[in-house]
């Protein structure tokens, strides 16, 4: 396994991967498909205002995350996945740390994502990593039942 910095050729892989996951295995609606696909349309519009990581096990695509710059010195996490056969060999905690480890690099200092409460395992390493649950708002949008999304920050620690 290995996780590499993505380019615009895996801009498919995020939105295949998100497609299989919302569809498949959390049904979500068209509504919500529109939704990361027009925040992939804009991002591809603009590249340099982030990075993603892919995570690969033998040349396969099984995961994905990335840091977009929201506004001023404030970064979002966004598409953060990992494909269901892959999950549990901790994929996601080697996304969710190249992440943190460029962060720390790049001395960001506050970044948020929004999440559901559905997702339980990424929730908990959101958490382990420092990040807290600062808002919950229900959405009956995106499937036949509401799910709470979640507002997760973190801030640097300052140093002293």
């Amino acid at each position: 396994m290995k996780i590499r910095k993505g380019t615009l050729a895996d801009i498919g892989c995020i939105a295949d991967l998100h497609s299989r996951i919302y569809q498949q295995e959390i049904p979500y609606n068209a509504i919500f498909h529109q939704y990361v696909f027009k925040a992939l349309t804009e991002y591809v519009q603009n590249l340099t205002q982030g990075i993603t990581w892919i995570a690969e096990v033998n040349g396969r695509q099984v995961g994905t995350i990335s840091l977009i710059k929201a506004e001023k010195m404030q970064y979002q996490v966004r598409w953060f996945a990992v494909d269901s056969r892959y999950q549990g060999l901790g994929i996601g905690k080697k996304l969710v740390q190249s992440l943190m480890d460029y962060a720390q690099t790049k001395k960001i200092k506050e970044m948020y994502l929004w999440t559901v409460d559905e997702l339980v395992a990424a929730r908990h390493l959101y958490g382990q990593q420092g990040f807290e649950l600062v808002e919950s708002v229900k959405n009956n949008q995106w499937c036949d039942r509401d799910i709470n999304e979640e507002k997760w920050t973190w801030q640097a620690k300052e140093r002293g």
